[in-house]
């Protein structure tokens, strides 16, 4: 396993930059009022995101977070680690284990993942006929 943000979990993370609001799980119940943050990577077993307020490794937090493509998604996470900002006012880089995130939770990761994999700039010609598992072909729509 890499170190604090390191990522190498066996699956990879993307860059996705979205709002966040989380708050921390208390084993007796309750939580803490909702915080704001802003996510800088996401995979199916971690993401990483920013925030203003310190957040403790070991702590479980609730996260709530909407995709591009319009999927919220409401999961509980475990900080695996958090890196201070270098400079006064610069915000916490804070890792999250994702805990039972859901089939459909991680189905709608993947797809948003794999449409920004492929605006990417074009690795090789055959990258612009690709299409997305669930995009019929012509002759599917003529059916």
């Amino acid at each position: 396993m890499a170190g604090p943000l390191g990522g190498g979990r066996g699956i990879s993370r993307f860059k996705l930059s979205i709002p966040l609001s989380y708050k921390r799980i208390f084993r007796i119940g309750g939580g803490e009022e909702e915080k704001e943050g802003v996510t800088k990577e996401i995979g199916l077993r971690d993401l990483i995101f920013e925030t203003m307020q310190k957040v403790e490794v070991g702590n479980r937090l609730e996260l709530d977070f909407k995709l591009p493509n319009g999927h919220r998604i409401k999961v509980e996470g475990r900080v695996t680690g958090v890196i201070e900002g270098k400079e006064e006012g610069e915000p916490y880089r804070v890792e999250v284990q994702l805990i039972n995130l859901s089939r459909k939770d991680a189905l709608a990761i993947n797809m948003v993942g794999y449409r920004l994999w492929l605006q990417q700039e074009s690795k090789s010609p055959y990258m612009e006929t690709m299409r997305t598992p669930y995009e019929p072909t012509p002759s599917e729509e003529e059916k």
